[in-house]
């Protein structure tokens, strides 16, 4: 049993290295973020046990997610 379930949204993250349109970016980052998994990562780093609940879609960001 874990210490703490957090059960919400999480989701992939695209974010540009600089401001302005997405299309006139060289590259782009791609990362994870959500409130509920942030929380979940933050209490396992502190020696806790932790879940998270969600769900993901059936494609290769719901694969980068999990």
């Amino acid at each position: 049993m874990s210490d703490l379930v957090t059960l919400g949204e999480t989701m992939a993250l695209l974010s540009a290295p600089r401001i302005g349109r997405l299309r006139d970016m060289a590259h782009l980052d791609l990362g994870v973020a959500g409130a509920e998994s942030n929380v979940a990562i933050g209490t396992v780093r502190l020696g806790y046990s932790a879940s998270w609940i969600g769900r993901v879609g059936a494609d290769e960001l719901g694969a980068l997610v999990l």
